[in-house]
């Protein structure tokens, strides 16, 4: 009888073992720690969907993946007691945003365009119509924004509609890098003749691309079996729920450029 209750208890735990996904951490925000070892949870962490955590501050969140559920979110499910909250839930990510395809047509959308956090990695090329921004030598877009202090205008290169938004040429005043924070206000404004419009103002992600280079091989490592878009359409749901506003564009040429992925 009592061999047939330990083996009763060895299947459970199997069964236990079976259900519990391991996921790989990666990204988190705020502070989440693992219960049993009061450790913090970061980037490169594997922990099953069964192991008991601690979130430490209220908007804390990671995203985790793994091969066979894919990218979910870690987020808290209700408060347990004052130390923090304990039981956790994994929830779907957020749906990709869809793509702009052709040329931006209105002013309402150019303001729309340049609003809330943007992501900037390297270069955004963005579409807008002549007929409502002409961009030449006497025509153009800026970005204005404070750097210790002192108040910048930086003009933006373009191409006949295509608008260049670098971000080395952005970060730099008479060849010199400036003070830039991951997070920084600026306004989106345009200059034509003699006069200049300020079209909206938004938030600047620039971040450490180290820290998003890690984050991004994270995502590739686990969807070696997807073809090279889902990959892509992955990545720039994660930068849209955990950074900012992701151009499609931008991000795939960035992904060729650093980690040869072919489309």
């Amino acid at each position: 009888m009592k061999s047939i209750f330990l083996a009763l208890i060895f299947l459970l735990r199997v069964d236990y073992i079976i259900a519990s996904e391991k996921y790989t951490v990666i990204k988190v925000v705020g502070v989440i720690l693992m219960k049993n070892t009061s450790n913090p949870l970061v980037a490169g962490n594997q922990i099953l969907s069964s192991d008991p955590i601690v979130f430490k501050t209220p908007d804390a969140k990671a995203s985790v993946i793994s091969s066979e559920k894919g990218r979910m979110v870690l987020t808290a499910e209700g408060v347990v007691d004052k130390q923090g909250l304990v039981k956790s839930s994994l929830i779907p990510p957020m749906s990709n945003i869809a793509s702009r395809n052709g040329p931006i047509l209105s002013i309402s959308d150019v303001q729309s365009y340049f609003s809330g956090e943007y992501l900037l990695l390297s270069q955004a090329k963005v579409m807008i119509s002549k007929s409502i921004f002409p961009m030449n030598d006497s025509s153009f877009f800026f970005i204005r924004y404070l750097s210790d202090g002192i108040e910048i205008n930086k003009k933006l290169s373009s191409k006949n509609e295509l608008l260049l938004i670098d971000r080395n040429e952005l970060l730099k005043v008479d060849g010199r890098s400036v003070s830039f924070d991951e997070h920084t206000k600026v306004k989106v404004g345009y200059f034509s003749g003699t006069q200049s419009l300020i079209i909206n103002e938004m938030v600047l992600i620039t971040p450490d691309i180290n820290t998003f280079s890690k984050e991004i091989d994270i995502i590739i490592k686990q969807n070696t079996k997807k073809d090279a878009n889902l990959i892509l359409d992955d990545i720039v749901a994660f930068a849209n729920e955990f950074y900012g506003k992701a151009d499609r564009e931008q991000l795939k040429g960035w992904l060729i450029d650093n980690f040869s992925l072919q489309f």
